[in-house]
C-alpha cells in the first residue's frame, strides 16, 4: 500500500443526501449506491424523487484498514432518471454537477 489507504469498493456504497428543491424538508436520509457510472451513480431514497431534482450528496468509501475509517466525497447531483431494480428496487440515476469541499 505504500503508506496510502485503499478503499474498499464493493457495492452497496453508504451515501446521503438532502432534496435542494424550494419544496423539499430538507432533511438529510441516508441511504445506498446499487450502481456506479462515469458521470455519477444509481441510488436509493428513502423518499420519492423527481427527475430534475438538484441532490447535495455525501458519499462514504470505507477503507481497507478496518479501522472504521471513511474517505468522504461531497458532490451536487441532478436526478436524471427513476429505474426500476431486479427485485422492484426504485433506482434513481444521479448524474454529479460539481464537487464540494471536504
Amino acid at each position: 500500500m505504500n503508506g496510502k489507504r485503499e478503499l474498499a469498493t464493493q457495492l452497496p456504497l453508504p451515501i446521503s443526501f438532502c432534496c435542494l428543491d424550494l419544496e423539499s424538508d430538507f432533511l438529510e436520509y441516508s441511504t445506498r449506491v446499487l450502481n456506479v457510472f462515469n458521470e455519477g451513480y444509481v441510488i436509493t431514497s428513502p423518499r420519492r424523487l423527481r427527475k430534475g431534482s438538484f441532490l447535495s450528496l455525501r458519499l462514504r468509501i470505507p477503507t481497507d484498514d478496518y479501522d472504521g475509517t471513511y474517505w468522504e466525497h461531497r458532490s451536487i447531483g441532478r436526478v436524471l432518471a427513476v429505474e426500476s431494480g431486479r427485485d422492484g428496487e426504485v433506482g434513481y440515476k444521479v448524474e454529479l454537477e460539481a464537487s464540494l469541499p471536504s
